[in-house]
């Protein structure tokens, strides 16, 4: 995800062992995001309404 740009991440050392990486998104992964909780959202969307119907 970092070679698409998605992500960055940072190397932070630690007083409790070894050093520690610590991810977070970068404006295309939030936007990357977005887009894939709204297709999400349709497909859940689409499957509800595939159920049985009442008075059917």
């Amino acid at each position: 995800m970092r070679r698409e740009g998605l992500l960055d991440y940072e190397w932070k050392e630690s007083e409790a062992g070894p050093p520690r990486k610590y991810y977070r998104l970068t404006a295309k992964g939030r936007e990357h995001l977005r887009v894939t909780a709204d297709y999400w959202q349709t497909i859940i969307t689409t499957v509800k309404n595939l159920g049985p119907r009442s008075g059917a």
